[in-house]
């Protein structure tokens, strides 16, 4: 996609689509989390340890689940 007079007039649309489809499709699925398994591997002091990167707001090691 470019910038300028000659943007792609589809740009929106092609970006949107996607991300629309995807939450469609996710929503039918049960998403349970499994940190069964995960607790024993990564826990400080007993409770469940995370790490931060730069204070991004997504979970460290991934987050394990079963769908």
């Amino acid at each position: 996609f470019e910038f300028g007079p000659r943007n792609c007039i589809g740009q929106g649309l092609v970006m949107n689509e996607p991300k629309k489809i995807l939450a469609l499709t996710v929503r039918e699925f049960d998403i349970k989390d499994a940190y069964e398994g995960f607790d024993d591997m990564v826990t400080v002091d007993g409770g469940r340890a995370y790490q931060f990167e730069k204070g991004g707001a997504h979970p460290a090691d991934h987050l394990p689940c079963r769908v």
